[in-house]
């Protein structure tokens, strides 16, 4: 009889140690959990921490950018289970560029693959990456330098400091805004549209074009609103550095801060890369002091010290724009 009290008590402590709810997803390996499950995890933060956050609500995404540029929730980052949320966050972001234009609607079966699959999926991108890098050089493919114009790095800056914090009215504002951002900058500053004979409306996948025909339009009194009519290398991340060093532009990746400083002037671009790949596109507004300068939108800022953004990320590229 006590031999079985005692293992009746071991039980129950068992049970109350693991819970009823999320005992069984406590006790698996962090591999093992979907990034639908880490989802739920980040929610119930959330709601222990009464944050009113609504995931695909632009709250949401500018909580998540931030948190992987700076940290910003210092609690968060010391949950037990911070790895995998920060694998989600990447993947999140990274996913949301990916079918930046979509509304952002990111495949529903995406939420069902494990953090296991994910790192496994991470890994074949960054060797596809590496190929196409590869290819390109072993091709000796002649860059396509864009048309003769001249860019004006101040127009660029001036730019920044009139919309990095606020939409400018004549475009349209994506959910994860940042390389609509800088191309509307670098449009500002000089660089030509490319476009092909026929505009499709729609978004139209291409690294060949870069051109933003959005309009607006209305089809009786309460239903106006943006129509888009542009190109994937004006609003993601990766096809806008495909686009702009096909036509000659340098670029340098470096996991030190301090060689892409040395590296950047005002009006160059700069981009984060997170565990799941490219997510974040800057513009620099300044040179000084020993750093550079940078503003952006999504989470809309100006004039922030590139040295104490992007504490989460892997690695970054400059891209000299001329």
């Amino acid at each position: 009889m006590k031999k079985l009290l005692i293992l009746s008590l071991s039980l129950a402590f068992t049970f109350v140690l693991l819970g009823f709810s999320g005992g069984v997803a406590e006790a698996k390996e962090p591999d093992e959990f979907t990034l639908k499950e880490v989802q739920q995890i980040l929610q119930d933060y959330f709601n222990e921490n009464n944050f009113e956050l609504q995931v695909g609500s632009q709250e949401y995404v500018e909580y998540l950018l931030l948190q992987l540029l700076d940290k910003h929730d210092e609690n968060l980052s010391k949950h037990h289970q911070y790895d995998i949320i920060h694998y989600y966050m990447g993947e999140y972001l990274f996913q949301l560029d990916q079918h930046q234009g979509e509304d952002g609607n990111i495949p529903a079966d995406l939420w069902e693959m494990t953090i296991g699959d994910l790192k496994t999926e991470i890994e074949a991108r960054n060797k596809a990456e590496v190929f196409k890098q590869d290819l390109f050089k072993s091709q000796a493919i002649e860059p396509q330098y864009s048309q003769v114009s001249a860019y004006n790095r101040t127009k660029v800056a001036d730019y920044a400091k009139q919309y990095a914090t606020r939409s400018n009215p004549n475009y349209k504002r994506y959910n994860l805004n940042c390389t609509n951002f800088v191309s509307q900058a670098i449009y500002a500053g000089g660089k030509t549209e490319t476009k092909p004979s026929t505009v499709k409306s729609g978004i139209t996948e291409t690294t060949s074009y870069w051109y933003n025909d959005n309009y607006y339009s209305c089809t009786g009194s309460n239903s106006c609103y943006w129509r888009d009519k542009i190109s994937t290398s004006w609003i993601r991340v990766t096809d806008f550095y495909s686009y702009w060093t096909k036509k000659g532009m340098t670029a340098t990746t470096s996991t030190s801060k301090s060689t892409i400083i040395s590296k950047a002037n005002v009006g160059d671009i700069i981009q984060f890369k997170n565990s799941s790949g490219w997510y974040h596109s800057v513009v620099v507004n300044r040179k000084a002091n020993g750093t550079v300068y940078i503003s952006s939108n999504t989470s809309d800022y100006y004039d922030q010290d590139f040295k104490n953004r992007g504490n989460d990320s892997l690695s970054f590229r400059v891209i000299n724009i001329k």
